[in-house]
């Protein structure tokens, strides 16, 4: 069996091996689980930080640029929280420099439902 939580779905492949010969038996998944979905997780953890403690909403338009950093420092923080208990992301909109921790623990549990799925 071949797990695949790919960056935009999940996939697994049922394959048999003979030899040098390869067979696929069975593909299926989910075209709407997979790794942006779990940076989704993180990005939805720091608006909310941003939004409670500044009165900043960075899904308005006008933070779209914002909006798309926070997207690429949420996949860094996701890939460096493989390898680390910790990590934080650090966001600075206009006056606004916050620095929010994301622990593993947190992560992880963040997730539940969505590596329920794959399951």
């Amino acid at each position: 069996m071949i797990y695949d939580l790919g960056g935009g779905t999940f996939d697994v492949s049922i394959v048999k091996v003979d030899g040098e010969k390869i067979r696929v038996i069975s593909t299926d998944g989910l075209v709407d689980l997979g790794g942006h979905f779990f940076d989704i997780e993180i990005v939805k953890h720091v608006c909310k930080i941003l939004l409670d403690k500044h009165n900043l909403d960075l899904e308005e338009p006008e933070y779209l640029e914002d909006y798309q950093e926070l997207l690429n420092k949420a996949e860094k923080a996701k890939i460096q929280l493989s390898s680390r208990e910790k990590t934080s992301i650090i966001m600075k909109v206009g006056s606004v420099r916050e620095s929010i921790e994301i622990t593993r623990e947190f992560f992880e549990e963040s997730l539940k439902k969505k590596y329920k799925r794959t399951i």
